[in-house]
């Protein structure tokens, strides 16, 4: 037997195409923020076990929601909390409490914040430099958007021999893109797949 195209390929492959399209729920948060300054630590680096304030914190780039220059400026000033990472290296752990904003600053009558809930940290030392680096998980928020989940990481490096309780600092925020396909449209996509089946049948005998 020989088979013919039919339209009812044609709607398929449409409906299936635009069941499986990603469709975003609301204003999801996307891109990344980078901010650099000075942090004053509790001691030294090597043994220090929080953050007791940051100064002169400012954006060095962005992208997405936060793109530089085109929606925040680069050296828009960053306030940034105070917060505790303890003593040695460990993976991710729960924030208790949470650090609610870790971050924020405003640009004109948008405010942009970000709330950290959990934390893993490393320590290195390279020749004659001590390293420090937090990564971390939580929450982006920007006026007018959806609350986004996003990541964290700070790095910190000073000098071994350093009894300074100072040391610059570079923070860098990543929203994690939720994107994903509508309930409705993961439906559409499974009737038409249903359909297909039944389609190949008849068009077998």
């Amino acid at each position: 037997m020989t088979s013919t195209s039919s339209p009812f390929l044609g709607v398929l492959f449409i409906a299936a195409s635009l069941a499986i399209t990603p469709t975003v729920f609301g204003a999801t948060i996307l891109g990344d923020v980078e901010f650099a300054g000075t942090a004053v630590l509790n001691g030294p680096l090597a043994t220090a076990t929080a953050f007791t304030s940051f100064v002169g914190v400012q954006v060095s780039d962005g992208t997405g929601s936060y793109e530089v220059p085109t929606l925040v400026s680069a050296g828009t000033s960053v306030t940034v909390a105070a917060f505790s990472f303890g003593s040695g290296s460990y993976s991710m752990t729960p924030l208790s409490p949470v650090v609610d904003p870790l971050w924020t600053f405003a640009v004109g009558g948008t405010t942009y914040s970000f709330k950290l809930s959990a934390i893993s940290v490393s320590r290195s030392v390279l020749l004659s430099t001590q390293f420090l680096n937090i990564t971390g998980l939580g929450a982006a928020s920007i006026t007018g958007y959806d609350t986004t989940p996003a990541t964290f990481a700070l790095s910190s490096a000073q000098s071994t021999g350093s009894s300074s309780v100072s040391s610059t600092f570079t923070i860098t925020s990543t929203a994690i893109d939720t994107t994903i396909p509508e309930p409705g449209a993961l439906s559409l996509l499974g009737v038409v797949l249903l359909g297909l089946v039944g389609w190949r049948r008849r068009s077998s005998f």
